[in-house]
């Protein structure tokens, strides 16, 4: 077989990824992701090298924790904001913010092979995630590449029935960010609507045993930040600094520094917590009516993480003092995470698209874009500025029906080399925009 057919077999081939292929794979994302960055900031999108410092955004507050320790400041932003997972790790290490970027990447790289073996990934399907670009949050300074470790453990963990997996994932996950109630209400849930009406003792003290642990981690993490700091200190007044309160949502929905690299992910980001919750309303209707699907525990749990994350970042969006809703970040809360990659395995292998069921994507993907659009401000009011949001919608949602596609194993799978591609340049780009000083999420 000539080498060009070879490789061909081997990206677009149907069997799950090996360690040689998916170091392989490492070998060609890698360098081509430092390339597309180079090539970026040659053509003018930014003036940073590649190892400049990367001590920007949340990598400068961890810093301080790094430093200093935890401190706590009522009438300005504190760093108690920030769980302490991360600062451990990085001051274990002694590295500067270039050396524990190599080490978030270290681990990152090994989860997503972890996830990647136990989920049946393809080689090609490998390639097009581990490219997706909000996942540049785990190749910086931050916290998502622990979170994405824990994240996969505890999804293994629940595919394969094994608690203890489950446990040290919750550990890393609770000790690395603040989402101890997402989770506990995430873990009731799930076991609610996946168990058999007599589920036993058994399942009902592995359940009690989870929800306790992630109550007992947030306990901890909370006494440990208020010795460290000194003082006793409330989390809602702490995110109030950032001006995150709690209220409605409002319309339109923006995001911040309304670049369009910003605003496609979190509008994606947006749809697929839509889609989520709504499923997870009809799954919960059809349980109630004694027809309960047939869904695995880590998928249900996933739905329950999405949706629930998309409600939260809603309901405490930051008011910076004019109208609409702002939800920045959100496509670093979902898309970052083991969570995405799981919910979106299943719609591509599992869900039959019925005439049905591509009337309620296309209406939500309407009304996700109207409440982007919504022309409340006069500027919005031309027939131009309309045009264009609804050129620019249609193209994003064009490439991420085209990445889907291509995922789901079809005919457009020799597709994935340019969708490869395409995420990779972004993914550049967001770690360019990120070094110099632009928000990205």
């Amino acid at each position: 077989m000539p080498a060009g057919n070879r490789f061909s077999h081997l990206l677009l081939g149907n069997q799950p990824i090996s360690i040689g292929n998916y170091l392989l794979l490492i070998s060609l994302h890698l360098p081509l992701l430092i390339c597309c960055f180079y090539l970026l900031k040659i053509v003018g999108l930014y003036e940073v090298g590649f190892f400049d410092s990367r001590l920007q955004w949340d990598a400068g507050w961890y810093y301080s924790i790094v430093k200093n320790g935890y401190s706590y400041f009522p009438d300005k932003a504190s760093n108690v904001a920030f769980f302490p997972l991360f600062p451990w790790l990085w001051q274990l290490t002694g590295l500067d913010a270039n050396g524990i970027a190599v080490v978030n990447t270290v681990v990152f790289l090994l989860s997503f092979y972890l996830l990647a073996r136990s989920f049946k990934l393809t080689t090609y399907q490998t390639l097009l995630l581990i490219s997706f670009p909000s996942l540049m949050f785990c190749f910086i300074p931050y916290s998502e590449a622990l979170f994405f470790l824990g994240g996969t453990l505890m999804l293994v963990g629940m595919k394969n029935q094994s608690l203890w997996p489950v446990m040290i994932g919750i550990v890393i996950t609770c000790l690395d960010r603040k989402i101890g109630g997402v989770f506990s209400l995430c873990i009731l849930l799930t076991f609610f609507l996946t168990t058999q009406a007599s589920p036993g003792l058994g399942p009902i003290i592995s359940m009690a045993l989870l929800v306790l642990l992630v109550f007992g981690i947030s306990t901890f993490v909370k006494q440990y930040q208020v010795y460290e700091a000194g003082t006793q200190f409330d989390y809602f007044d702490v995110i109030a600094q950032w001006y995150r309160v709690l209220r409605l949502p409002e319309l339109p929905l923006s995001t911040t520094n309304l670049h369009w690299h910003n605003v496609w992910l979190d509008f994606f980001a947006l749809f697929i917590g839509s889609v989520s919750g709504i499923f997870l309303i009809y799954y919960m209707y059809s349980t109630t009516r004694g027809t309960r699907l047939d869904l695995p525990q880590e998928l249900v749990f996933s739905l329950f993480y999405l949706a629930g994350t998309t409600a939260i970042v809603l309901i405490f969006s930051p008011n910076f003092g004019n109208r609409g809703t702002n939800i920045h970040g959100l496509h670093r809360y979902l898309m970052a995470t083991p969570f995405f990659f799981i919910v979106l395995l299943y719609a591509a292998r599992r869900v039959r698209y019925t005439k049905n069921v591509l009337k309620v994507i296309i209406a939500i993907a309407a009304l996700v874009w109207f409440s982007f659009s919504i022309p409340v401000h006069p500027q919005n009011l031309t027939i131009k500025f309309q045009f264009l949001s609804l050129a620019y919608f249609a193209f994003t949602y064009a490439y991420f029906v085209g990445f889907f596609k291509v995922i789901s194993g079809s005919r457009f799978k020799k597709y994935a080399p340019v969708f490869f591609l395409v995420n990779t340049f972004f993914q550049a780009l967001l770690i360019g925009k990120f070094m110099s000083g632009t928000w990205v999420g």
